[in-house]
């Protein structure tokens, strides 16, 4: 197998793809890089810590212009590490310093007026339940999962008037309610 010399750390490799990467452009023939992959990668690092700015700016402005397609691709990143996400979300609510926050952040909101005024339509809703003039169905309204489903109030003025969705729907329709929280 014929072999080749790296221009960067002199070490001496088999000349195919996997040890030197082509470097030709569209339109030029094929023909192997000078540097091996380890040394073309250093290379790019080092590019890239040197201009990181450069690239940044670029990144944001490709965002700025593109919206639909970042919006997509978020959803589609999302899609495809829901169980690393969730790991990730475990882990950091399992935090003592989160969770004292999120204890804090809790007990202002009950204390509100618009969270006792919530507290006391979520009071009805389980009032109704117990009493037998509500009921609650064993599958979701939007996607007809069966099993635990939650209540969802699109108006707490209507107290008795409630959607019943699985915890997955409840938490799309509360994170696409337009930055709105219900």
């Amino acid at each position: 197998m014929a072999t080749r010399v790296c221009t960067k750390c002199k070490e001496n490799q088999p000349l195919n793809d996997s040890h030197f990467p082509n470097a030709s452009r569209k339109g030029k023939p094929h023909r192997f890089g000078t540097q091996c992959r380890k040394c073309q990668r250093e290379r790019s690092n080092k590019h890239y810590r040197d201009n990181k700015q450069v690239y940044k700016e670029r990144a944001k402005e490709w965002d700025r212009n593109n919206p639909e397609r970042v919006r997509s691709n978020r959803i589609k990143w999302e899609k495809e590490n829901e169980n690393s996400i969730r790991e990730a979300k475990k882990s950091y609510h399992s935090r003592p310093e989160v969770k004292e926050a999120r204890n804090e952040q809790s007990r202002k909101y009950r204390m509100s007026e618009e969270g006792r005024f919530k507290e006391s339509v979520r009071a009805k809703v389980n009032g109704a339940l117990k009493t037998g003039n509500l009921a609650k169905p064993d599958e979701c309204e939007y996607c007809g999962k069966s099993g635990y489903v939650e209540g969802h109030h699109e108006d707490y003025d209507k107290p008795l008037k409630v959607n019943w969705l699985c915890k997955k729907c409840h938490w799309i329709k509360h994170r696409l309610n337009d930055g709105r929280v219900s």
